[in-house]
C-alpha cells in the first residue's frame, strides 16, 4: 500500500511509500518470526521511517506474535513422563507426597509418569518452578507440611561473599560451615557484613578469621 499524499518529513521533497517487512526474533531459544511489520521509504531521498500509525499497528502485531510464540514454545517444551519422574525424586517426593504439594489428585503422578495422560499447563509450571528455583520448592514443600530436602540449595549462596570465602578456607570444620549455611537459608534479608561479625559475641572467632581474614 502507498500514501503519496505523504510529504517525506526529512528531505521536503519525497513522498513515503508504505511497504512490510518480516523480522526474526527469539524468545529463550525458541525462535520466531513477526510477519507483516510496516514501514515507509522516501521514494527520493530512500529515507527509512516508521510513522506513528505504523508504529501503533507494529506494535500490536509484536505482542500479538510474542503470544504465538509463547504458546508454541511451550507446546514444543511439555514435560515428558521421565522428566516428571527426575523432577519428584530430585524433591524427595513419593508420588502420593508429590500430588499432595502440587494438586492433581492422589493418582495424579502415577498417571503422568506412566503416560497415561500430561499436567495441565498450570501444573507444568509449577513443577518448572519447583525443579528450578529453589526457594520456590521450599515454600511448596512446607505449605504442604513437608520438610524441603536438604540437597535443594539456597540460591543466595552464590551471591554471598562470606559463605564463598567459607568454603575456601580448608580449615573450617563442616559443623560449622553446615550451621552458617542453615542460618543463610532461614535469613529473610541476609546483611551480614564485616563489622556486624565483629561485633557478633555468638560468632566463632574461628568462622568470623575464615570469612573475613
Amino acid at each position: 500500500m502507498s500514501d503519496n499524499s505523504t510529504l517525506c518529513p526529512i528531505c521536503g521533497e519525497g513522498h513515503l511509500i508504505e511497504h512490510t517487512h518480516d523480522l526474526a526474533s527469539e524468545l529463550e531459544g525458541h525462535s520466531y518470526v513477526i510477519n507483516g511489520l510496516l514501514h515507509s521509504l522516501c521514494d527520493h531521498c530512500d529515507e527509512y521511517i516508521t510513522t506513528p500509525d505504523q508504529s501503533r499497528h507494529n506494535k500490536r502485531v509484536i505482542i500479538a506474535a510474542r503470544d504465538q510464540a509463547v504458546a508454541a514454545r511451550d507446546r514444543a517444551q511439555r514435560l515428558t513422563p521421565a522428566e516428571i519422574l527426575h523432577i519428584r525424586k530430585r524433591l524427595g517426593l513419593t508420588q502420593v507426597q508429590a500430588a499432595r504439594v502440587f494438586g492433581g489428585g492422589p493418582n495424579a503422578f502415577g498417571k503422568y509418569e506412566n503416560g497415561d495422560v500430561g499436567p495441565s499447563e498450570g501444573m507444568e509450571k509449577l513443577l518448572r518452578l519447583a525443579d528450578k528455583v529453589p526457594e520456590a520448592a521450599t515454600w511448596l514443600l512446607r505449605r504442604a507440611g513437608l520438610p524441603a530436602p536438604s540437597h535443594v540449595p539456597c540460591s543466595r549462596e552464590n551471591e554471598c561473599p562470606v559463605l564463598q570465602r567459607l568454603f575456601k578456607d580448608k580449615c573450617l570444620a563442616t559443623p560449622e560451615l553446615s550451621m552458617f549455611r542453615v542460618s543463610l537459608k532461614t535469613t529473610r534479608h541476609f546483611t551480614y557484613n564485616a563489622n556486624e561479625a565483629a561485633n557478633d559475641s555468638s560468632a566463632k572467632t574461628k568462622l568470623d578469621m575464615a570469612a573475613f581474614g
